[in-house]
């Protein structure tokens, strides 16, 4: 709605994958990073997993972004290459779940809740869970309410540390990082132990670190 929220800024984070908007609410001037997302499935080949998850993984470090995704995995999956790229992604980031009670997917006999929110820290407290809405496919979308406030209050506490801010790399700078993050995962992980765990982890440092120092060096 134009006459709540306006757009700042767009951009197409990985081709049929991933978006990002950052809006502005009228009435108290606060802004966000909304990040839609359309997640592999844990069929699909481990490159295409991990391609996505990076991608997610890097632009979640924002702590007012608010990422809403069908993440083709439930919270409470036990395995497998994105369950660990969920956690490890939450946890990395301080990321607070917000979502159904109930399946949000429903194709014949399979039920699921695969489509969620989830809040970076400077939000967690402004949003919570405002219900789903009727389906018109057989997904449900899952709605969240934002709080909107009319006055800054006086008690905050210091900044929060946050991650590298993605949104201000040029174009020339993501055709680096292409080039040097993969010799920096592939290093990573010579380094890393047999365990997948591990290996994520030293992948996600590695990426974290190549991004930051293109943006130092601006």
């Amino acid at each position: 709605d134009p006459a709540v929220v306006t757009s700042e800024d767009t951009e197409e984070i990985l081709r049929h994958r991933i978006v990002r908007v950052r809006l502005r609410v009228l009435a108290d001037g606060s802004a966000f990073e909304v990040i839609g997302a359309y997640m592999p499935t844990q069929d699909k080949p481990s490159d295409e997993i991990d391609d996505a998850w990076e991608h997610l993984y890097l632009h979640a470090g924002d702590t007012q972004a608010l990422i809403a995704a069908d993440f083709n995995v439930a919270m409470d999956a036990k395995s497998g290459a994105s369950v660990t790229w969920l956690h490890d992604t939450i946890d990395d980031h301080s990321l607070t779940h917000l979502g159904a009670p109930d399946y949000t997917y429903e194709k014949g006999a399979i039920k699921t809740n695969i489509d969620y929110w989830l809040a970076g820290s400077a939000l967690a407290d402004r949003v919570r869970y405002d219900g789903t809405e009727p389906p018109l496919s057989d997904h449900r979308g899952v709605s969240l309410r934002y709080a909107i406030h009319t006055r800054a209050g006086s008690g905050c506490g210091p900044p929060r540390e946050v991650g590298p801010r993605l949104a201000k790399m040029r174009e020339e700078d993501w055709e680096e990082y292409a080039i040097d993050i993969s010799e920096a995962t592939d290093a990573s992980l010579v380094a890393a132990a047999d365990d997948p765990a591990d290996r994520i982890e030293a992948r996600q440092a590695a990426m974290i670190k190549v991004a930051e120092r293109l943006l130092d060096a601006r």
